[in-house]
């Protein structure tokens, strides 16, 4: 498992392939040894590309496709189940994206995967700069954290995820398979945990210094959470897609329905991130959506925090 394989079978130019040298050693001791081939596999069947707007790359290279909503999710549920939008790909940064070819058997009346296209984009002239880099450390958390066990199928459900991120679709057939989504959650939590990853990797690589900035809410309470102990239980969950084990450990460690409690929040103040982002060149929307999130973190969230303080302590006896 040498990433010189992964160097040579792209042909990535030298400032990637630099970047990439540095950084697979720590992906390695960040998650832990015992996850190396799954490390290793994403990298080796996944390119990397740079360009100047990641939507025209997708639509270029065959990997965008338009998903709509199944008609009775209602408008509540969509809003906080929409992952990425076009108009969010049409300026983001970086993005991993990934396409799951399913087929249909007509004798059994079942589907199955037969095949996953994957994809890292980063928005960039070269990988030189530090907002390169660190984009790329980013989206290829998310690579990694879903790669095994990326799409499973129950019945008519196509089950996708990401971390904790978990989105559903509804399959159906006529003539080809048509994709209806159901819903998405997780979102803010995972982007937290991956926004501690991208900073630990970039102080490693990039700037010892270096802060995110983009996910900073929810990267300061997933700190807040990411203990030693509980560190090893959400790794796992992340890589191996064992989420429902991870609740159970998670709220055994914490507190009752910790896990959705802080989920909800992470989602929230998630949500509120991209909003005050995409209101940047509106100041008075963007002062009351920071006075929102201030408002909750005050007025909700640390409470919540409290609580599971005195209970984490409770449990530890003390």
């Amino acid at each position: 498992m040498n990433i010189e394989n992964v160097i040579n079978k792209f042909g990535y130019e030298e400032e990637l392939a630099d970047i990439l040298r540095k950084i697979y050693p720590l992906f390695i001791t960040y998650f832990g040894s015992e996850y190396e081939p799954i490390i290793y596999e994403a990298l080796i069947n996944t390119p990397i590309i740079k360009c100047n707007n990641i939507y025209t790359a997708f639509k270029e290279r065959g990997m965008h496709r338009e998903i709509e909503w199944a008609p009775e999710v209602d408008e509540e549920a969509r809003k906080k189940g929409d992952l990425v939008t076009v108009e969010d790909l049409k300026r983001a940064s970086g993005v991993y994206h990934s396409m799951p070819d399913i087929e249909y058997d007509r004798e059994t009346n079942t589907y199955k995967v037969a095949n996953v296209k994957r994809i890292v984009a980063v928005n960039c002239r070269d990988f030189t700069s530090e907002y390169a880099k660190t984009t790329l450390i980013h989206e290829l958390g998310h690579l990694i954290k879903s790669y095994y066990k990326e799409y499973t199928i129950v019945d008519d459900t196509l089950i996708e995820r990401s971390g904790l991120i978990e989105s559903k679709y509804r399959l159906s057939f006529d003539g080809e398979v048509i994709v209806k989504k159901l819903s998405s959650s997780g979102i803010g939590f995972e982007e937290g945990l991956n926004s501690i990853f991208e900073e630990d990797i970039a102080k490693e690589t990039v700037n010892p210094s270096y802060t995110v900035v983009g996910y900073g809410v929810v990267c300061d309470l997933a700190k807040i959470l990411f203990k030693k102990d509980i560190k090893e239980l959400i790794v796992n969950a992340e890589l191996m897609g064992e989420k429902e084990k991870f609740i159970r450990d998670f709220n055994e460690a914490l507190m009752d329905d910790a896990y959705d409690k802080i989920n909800y929040y992470m989602d929230r103040l998630y949500k509120l991130a991209l909003e005050t982002y995409a209101s940047m060149f509106q100041p008075e929307k963007m002062k009351e959506l920071n006075k929102i999130t201030v408002r909750i973190i005050e007025e909700e969230v640390g409470p919540l925090l409290e609580e599971i303080k005195a209970s984490r302590q409770a449990k530890l006896g003390g």
